[in-house]
């Protein structure tokens, strides 16, 4: 069971298995972190350059920059662990073939 750690940031030591539980997000979550990917994205690209205040621009573009990647982070681990489920099934069902 996951465990508080007692650190500067509030944080939670976990088993490999319930990382691997909690990175294989169910289809609707993985819709929905995919949506404000794109969401931040066309914001983004869309963000308004105003050369009387380049500073706001950078600190927005940053901004959305920062929440582009955490999104990727996300999904990338979610497709990582959906991934090595389906590896484990496969070794699963070889060695039983095997048997």
């Amino acid at each position: 069971m996951a465990e508080i750690k007692e650190t500067p940031f509030t944080g939670w030591e976990f088993t490999e298995d319930e990382i691997a539980i909690a990175t294989n997000l169910p289809d609707l979550n993985r819709k929905f972190i995919q949506n404000e990917l794109a969401i931040a994205a066309t914001e983004r690209a869309l963000l308004p350059f105003d050369p009387n205040n380049p500073l706001k621009f950078q600190m927005e573009a940053e901004y959305l920059r920062g929440k582009l990647d955490i999104l990727a982070y996300i999904l990338n681990r979610s497709d990582d662990a959906k991934a090595e489920a389906i590896a484990q099934l496969v070794r699963s069902a070889e060695s039983q073939n095997n048997s």
